[in-house]
């Protein structure tokens, strides 16, 4: 009782009180001010914590001033107070001036050509010893390169991008260079005991310097609580580092046991391991990893019935197998019908799944592009559905970036240049760095030049010559573009183009690639002003037309184009086209800007004629 009254007496519980509650209306105005931008964002828990130990200064002030009347200050009360004042004030003085040092890295980041909302995620390296935890590692990884993308503010890097950096020992400035980003996202799995401890670290792309980093550390048996709070943790770096809300907008998984997790993990592992081994020991060794992995997968399946993730992923190995396996068509064929069984499994589960979508329609065009359905009309039932599961899929998710490019190919095998452009350009968009980059530069180089818009195409032949500068075609259409308005005919460049596709390819290539070079080097000797250089020129490429090397005389189209568009010769063309059509009877010239300037010429309107009845 003697206690209590000396509470009641001291008026101890309505100065807390009251200092609670002057202390909340505090906590909130600052949250305002930093939600509205007008106080950096590390005031907020410097404030939590001085309210906190306020407390403790709360309680000493009712203890020893509560009474009425005057009290002088005991000195505990004087060196407890101070005590606390300066362990604060030096707290505050360490955030303010880590706050100082970042602004000053955030300013010489935004002066430089790298966006500091640009943010590479670099796979998560296994410390464990054993590499046992690698399929940890890279689950965390992706999984969060997928949650970061969806939120609006930030340009997340995709996986393909900063796959090649997986055990480079490249530095953190040099990968952020190469990938323009201006933050790095890197960490490190340990599974120990039966605990898994992660390590992230957020760091200053321009520098490579490390400016955030925790651990977190939690139950094996625990491994999605894991990986939320891992993707929660960098959220909140992020949030501070750029200064602006970062919400991720969390799926809900449709598993809920961590043990069918991991299994799917290991078996996309499994997977990965198949695509290394292909490169370096073979189609055999790959088809065993890619065997452990579909199994792997079957467990998974079994275990949960109503997961479509794992029946998606058997399909896209299915699919991987074919194309490997491909010549001859015959190899490649029931693999194709695997993965579709997989792909109509999955949609029978869950009917917009746009990975499941994007299998059925890729599986069905692959099987449609080989020589595998001899009834025509068959035929085109497979590539109607083949579209229309694509743009299904690329409806249901815009990002799916290796949708965007199946469809690239696909509108440009039907010959719907303007789609196959806009899909290819999506697809690069999306994902740069996709296993197929190269083709979808090219895609958008020939789409655009098909179309007249030279500048355009230039402008992605040159992307595509930077990133891939030993593929020939990227060497070769910036001859090409010197034979239109969208490039000066610099003689000496491009004949030093033409040496240099010589010196890229092998030399069972090199004779039909020559001689490509050369007919195009004639269209910019033509746009020179130089019709006998260019006569010459394209005479001497066409010494080099034979029939080993072009058993389907594409080259005389080729020349006939660069003829009729570049050196107005429309006799010579008209006759190189006659010499295409004997190859080609029933081929439709008329579609093609190349062909404008004979159109009117009686033996062209005799050839189109001729090819219109066969």
């Amino acid at each position: 009782m003697g206690l209590i009254s000396d509470l009641k007496e001291r008026r101890l519980f309505q100065i807390v009180a009251a200092y609670a509650a002057a202390g909340f209306v505090v906590l909130q105005i600052v949250d305002q001010l930093i939600q509205n931008d007008m106080l950096p964002a590390f005031v907020y828990p410097l404030t939590v914590w001085w309210y906190g130990v306020g407390f403790i200064a709360a309680i000493m002030v009712g203890w020893f001033h509560g009474e009425k009347g005057a009290q002088k200050a005991p000195l505990i009360e004087i060196v407890v107070i101070g005590i606390l004042a300066v362990g604060l004030l030096g707290l505050s003085g360490f955030q303010v001036s880590r706050y100082l040092a970042e602004g000053e890295v955030r300013a010489a980041a935004a002066a430089s050509e790298l966006d500091l909302r640009r943010i590479a995620v670099t796979y998560f390296e296994d410390v464990g010893g054993d590499g046992e935890s690698q399929y940890l590692a890279d689950a965390f990884t992706e999984e969060l390169i997928r949650e970061l993308s969806t939120v609006r503010a930030l340009d997340v890097v995709s996986r393909n991008a900063v796959a090649p950096y997986r055990v480079s020992g490249v530095s953190v400035d040099s990968i952020a260079r190469t990938l323009r980003a201006g933050t790095v996202v890197s960490g490190t799995v340990e599974e120990d005991r039966g605990r898994v401890r992660v390590n992230i670290r957020i760091h200053d792309g321009l520098s490579g310097t490390e400016f955030r980093r925790t651990s977190l550390e939690q139950s094996a048996d625990e491994l999605l609580t894991t990986r939320d709070a891992v993707i929660e943790e960098t959220a909140g770096f992020l949030r501070e580092w750029l200064g602006e809300e970062i919400t991720v907008r969390r799926r809900q998984l449709a598993v809920s046991d961590v043990s069918s997790w991991a299994l799917l993990q290991r078996a996309e592992r499994e997977r990965k391991e198949g695509e290394r081994l292909l490169a370096v020991e073979g189609i055999e060794a790959a088809f065993a990893a890619f065997d452990r992995a579909d199994e792997l997968l079957e467990r998974t399946e079994i275990a949960e019935p109503g997961w479509t993730e794992p029946t998606v992923l058997r399909a896209e190995i299915a699919y991987r197998r074919s194309r490997v396996s491909f010549p001859p068509p015959e190899e490649a064929e029931p693999w194709i019908r695997v993965g579709l069984e997989h792909a109509d499994r999955a949609l029978a589960r869950e009917s917009a799944h746009p990975r499941a979508l994007e299998m059925r329609g890729t599986l069905n065009y692959w099987r449609y592009l080989l020589p595998l359905i001899p009834d025509p009309q068959e035929r085109s039932r497979v590539l109607a559905a083949a579209r229309a599961d694509l743009e299904q899929a690329v409806r249901v998710d815009p990002t799916l970036a290796t949708a965007h490019a199946t469809l690239s190919h696909l509108y440009a095998w039907i010959d719907e240049m303007s789609s196959s452009v806009l899909a290819a350009r999506r697809a690069y968009e999306e994902d740069a760095y996709l296993e197929t980059a190269g083709e979808v530069l090219w895609r958008l180089t020939t789409g655009l030049y098909d179309l007249e818009s030279f500048e355009d195409a230039y402008r992605w032949c040159r992307v595509g010559a930077g990133r891939f500068d030993r593929d020939h075609r990227f060497i070769q259409c910036q001859i090409l573009m010197m034979s239109t308005r969208a490039a000066v005919p610099d003689l000496d460049r491009a004949w030093a183009l033409v040496d240099r596709v010589n010196e890229v390819l092998p030399e069972g290539d090199r004779q039909l690639q020559h001689a490509v070079s050369l007919t195009y080097m004639g269209g910019v000797l033509a746009r020179a002003n130089l019709p006998d250089s260019a006569d010459t020129v394209l005479r001497k490429a066409r010494d080099l037309f034979r029939p080993e090397i072009d058993p389907h005389r594409e080259l005389y189209k080729l020349e006939a184009a660069m003829r009729a568009s570049a050196l107005q010769d429309p006799e010579e063309a008209i006759e190189l086209l006659k010499l295409y059509a004997v190859q080609h009877p029933g081929y439709d010239f008329s579609h093609h800007w190349w062909w404008r300037s004979v159109r009117n010429h009686p033996r062209y309107v005799e050839l189109t004629a001729f090819q219109a009845d066969h």
